[in-house]
């Protein structure tokens, strides 16, 4: 038993071993492949123990909510978190005041936070595959004003 608890490698081990360096900071990638046992599971509250963390793509793990205290991730300039069957994005990722790309594609997702318009440095916003009501698209468009390039079905 000894010896099968020592070749377990935690999650933070493992999360850290996934780290790459780029630009700014780190950057982590989950897989549905790699990381199946995570799949359908909560958040890795994990992920917010990595300094300088700037790049999260968290697609096709179906956790179906991002935390609330998302914001945690202060440095986040890019988040990928297509395929995960989000119904609504928090409030909170108004906060990452440097968040820059938001890939939120294939979710269950209607509307996105109004404080999405506190991210300044927001250039990016992949919607596609997700069921907006009509006339959403429009409304978010106006809401995130013309510097944000809105991609959508």
């Amino acid at each position: 038993a000894a010896a099968a608890a020592a070749s377990e490698v935690s999650l933070e081990q493992r999360l850290g071993g996934r780290l790459q360096q780029t630009i700014g900071g780190m950057m982590l990638q989950l897989s549905p492949l790699l990381d199946a046992d995570l799949v359908g599971g909560p958040f890795p509250e994990e992920i917010f123990d990595i300094p300088n963390l700037v790049y999260l793509d968290i697609s096709g793990m179906k956790f179906g909510a991002l935390p609330v205290d998302i914001d945690r991730l202060s440095g986040l300039q890019t988040l990928v978190a297509q395929r995960n069957e989000l119904a609504a994005l928090p409030e909170s990722l108004g906060n990452l005041s440097a968040l820059k790309k938001l890939f939120v594609g294939r979710n269950q997702l209607t509307a996105l936070p109004s404080s999405l318009t506190k991210c300044t440095e927001l250039k990016t916003v992949d919607i596609k595959g997700n069921p907006f009501p009509a006339g959403a698209i429009a409304q978010i468009e106006q809401m995130l004003g013309e510097e944000v390039k809105v991609k959508h079905d």
